[in-house]
């Protein structure tokens, strides 16, 4: 799988958001269908732990038990 050969500590999602060419309104939408089949675990990495890790962003505990 590609995700693991470039490194899944390596992979942010991002987007265009507020601007005309973002996917804005339905991306959480289209994320879910893109990681539909990935590892709940792998698609929290991907989507927003690399994320707080790159911008030492202190996260809530309670956030990472979201469902």
């Amino acid at each position: 799988m590609l995700r693991h050969e470039i490194g899944l500590d390596r992979i942010a999602f991002e987007t265009h958001y507020p601007h005309s060419d973002s996917s804005f309104p339905d991306t959480q939408i289209l994320l879910g269908e893109q990681l539909r089949g990935i590892p709940e675990e792998e698609a929290a990495r991907m989507t927003w732990q690399n994320a707080a890790d790159l911008y030492r962003h202190e996260v809530s505990p309670s956030w990472g038990n979201r469902t």
